[in-house]
């Protein structure tokens, strides 16, 4: 960008993948370097933690004082998806650069969606059990979910997760899957990820992407399970404005 005093000094916007490094130089260069970081989300310290930070600064403000664009971490991610593969890009401190390192994910699968949980990418897809028992077990929902380079259950990370499932899950999407219309009938339900094991409505969870059961929408008075070994799921109801799920608590199979 140009210095506030040099209106006419030039300005040098870069591609993704087209810088490796820049080199920090002192305020008496009159030089700046602009990074593109949204400090309003949560964002975890390595990739697939659980723990997670907030960035608490007025959305009209940037924490210039703390050191910018690391904010006191030793390495930021940001990205972006466009024409369904995520370009991401990790920035680290070594001595005195900033180094680049660029990366790209794309599903292989066309059944699966690409969604980011934070600087994360994941492929979700909705898979149906299309012979009896339909509804089945949260245990063999699992292993279907691992079939073809599948990682396991999950569950909605945020609202955009959410509408995705519900969008997925109807009862077309059901019979045009196979499911018989007695079935579909009953309800739709499929597996989420959760499992009550050995404390009282605090779940285990096989994917940690998607930080636990922070975005499910419970059925009211859920989690109501009075003991473990409980598995959640995700139930499918109409009212009279609008199609909702709501995850509900199934006693596990011994």
């Amino acid at each position: 960008m140009p210095d506030k005093d040099e209106e006419n000094a030039p300005c040098q916007l870069y591609r993704f993948g087209n810088i490796t490094a820049i080199k920090k130089l002192d305020e008496g260069s009159r030089k700046r370097v602009g990074f593109k970081v949204n400090v309003h989300i949560y964002a975890p310290s390595t990739p697939f933690s659980t723990h997670q930070r907030k960035l608490e600064q007025p959305e009209d403000m940037c924490p210039f004082s703390d050191d910018p664009p690391m904010f006191g971490d030793a390495s930021f991610s940001l990205g972006y998806i466009s024409d369904k593969t995520y370009y991401g890009v990790n920035i680290s401190m070594y001595k005195d650069e900033w180094i680049f390192h660029y990366f790209t994910s794309k599903c292989v699968l066309t059944s699966s969606t690409l969604f980011v949980r934070c600087q994360v990418a994941v492929c979700l897809e909705l898979r149906w059990f299309t012979k009896p028992p339909y509804m089945n077990n949260q245990a063999n929902a699992s292993m279907l979910c691992k079939e073809k380079n599948g990682l396991g259950l999950t569950g909605n990370y945020n609202a955009d997760e959410y509408s995705w499932m519900a969008s997925e899950a109807t009862p077309k999407k059901a019979q045009a899957a196979g499911i018989p219309d007695y079935e579909v009938g009953k309800g739709i339900w499929f597996w989420v990820d959760g499992k009550s094991e050995k404390r009282l409505k605090q779940f285990v969870m096989e994917d940690d992407t998607h930080g636990g059961t922070s975005a499910y929408p419970w059925w009211t008075n859920q989690p109501d399970g009075t003991d473990v070994l409980f598995c959640l799921y995700m139930l499918y109801r109409q009212n009279y404005i609008d199609d909702i799920w709501w995850v509900k608590l199934l006693q596990c199979p011994n």
